[in-house]
């Protein structure tokens, strides 16, 4: 199945790599990126956010990088979508789940101490099912590669 995005509904209208800048052009991601299912990730650079594609599987790296330049220029805001093999999702996954499990130990001290104590309790939660959707597909994705 790896051609399997070729022909699929969604992932056939998406490019192998495509970046656009939002904050100075009209260029956007074609709209299907949209209806990808988000796993997990912070959609930067050093942490993209993984996605997959509901219909044929396909994996992704979404990247929403804004820079303001301090003030000091224009600034810009990229996004991008890149098309990935599954071993790449795997080796993805495992570095959200990390960065997400030590997100959540940060903001568990944060409110064990009593700082930002509204932004932990709404912080947590979201980090936690964040977590256990990065695991659920770590564990879909070692399934797939023992068959």
């Amino acid at each position: 199945m790896p051609d399997a995005y070729v022909n699929c509904c969604l992932c056939g209208k998406i490019p192998d790599l495509i970046t656009v800048e939002l904050l100075h052009s009209d260029e956007r991601l074609p709209p299907e990126v949209d209806r990808l299912r988000i796993i997990g990730g912070y959609c930067r650079y050093d942490s993209p956010q993984i996605r997959v594609c509901p219909e044929c599987g396909t994996y992704y790296e979404f990247i929403h990088e804004h820079d303001s330049e301090a003030g000091m220029g224009e600034g810009y805001t990229d996004e991008s979508i890149a098309r990935i093999t599954s071993d790449k999702a795997a080796a993805s996954l495992e570095k959200a789940r990390h960065s997400t499990a030590l997100s959540i130990e940060y903001w568990q001290t944060s409110l064990a101490k009593g700082d930002y104590v509204e932004h932990a309790k709404k912080t947590i939660p979201e980090e936690q099912a964040e977590l256990a959707a990065i695991e659920r597909e770590i564990a879909l994705l070692a399934g797939k590669a023992s068959k």
